[in-house]
Formats: C-alpha cells, sequence, structure tokens
C-alpha cells in the first residue's frame, strides 16, 4: 500500500530549496516528523523531531540509505513481541564519553 508512505509538503527555512516531511515517532510515543531537505549547495538535511539537523554530501546518503535498509530488513526478520536491546552488542561494553 505504497500510498501510506507518501512524503508530504511542510514549512521550512528559505535556505532549503526542496523538503519532504516524513512522519514518525518521538521517544515519548507522540506523533512527529523528521524533514528531510536538500540546500542550495546540494547537500541533504534531515532534521529530527527535536530539531537536530544533519548536513549530508551526496555520497553521505548513500551509507545513510543502506543503514535505513538494513534495519527495516532486520526488523522485518524479527518475530512480534520480541524485546531487543536498547544498546547494539558491539556497543554494550564501550566507556561512555564525557
Amino acid at each position: 500500500m505504497w500510498w501510506r508512505f507518501r512524503m508530504k509538503r511542510t514549512c521550512v527555512p528559505p535556505q532549503v530549496l526542496l523538503s519532504n516531511a516524513v512522519r514518525c515517532t518521538d521517544e515519548a510515543g507522540h506523533a512527529a516528523e523528521m524533514v528531510i531537505g536538500v540546500t542550495g549547495d546540494g547537500q541533504v538535511t534531515v532534521t529530527a523531531p527535536g530539531g537536530e539537523t544533519a548536513v549530508l554530501t551526496p555520497l553521505e546518503v548513500g551509507p545513510l540509505r543502506y543503514a535505513l535498509r538494513a534495519a527495516v530488513i532486520e526488523a522485518g526478520r524479527l518475530p512480534v513481541g520480541v524485546k531487543v536491546p536498547d544498546v547494539h552488542p558491539a556497543l554494550a561494553n564501550a566507556e561512555v564519553c564525557a
């Protein structure tokens, strides 16, 4: 059902030439949106519900796309209702930076 994933236009700062809002849920479970935009110098911006913005070059978008696709595939393999750890196993024993 492709229409469930349709992106909608949203108001964005003038420095962003093109933007799309993607519906999501924040950490508290409230409905939110991530805003994906393109700047005048060809960079891609991703603004999270908290307001933090990541700026990616076109070459950096590829690994992000790959990571998102891999996460979706992995999520599809999990049985419904399975609890997963909040921390990736590779980071479980890492020291927290101050």
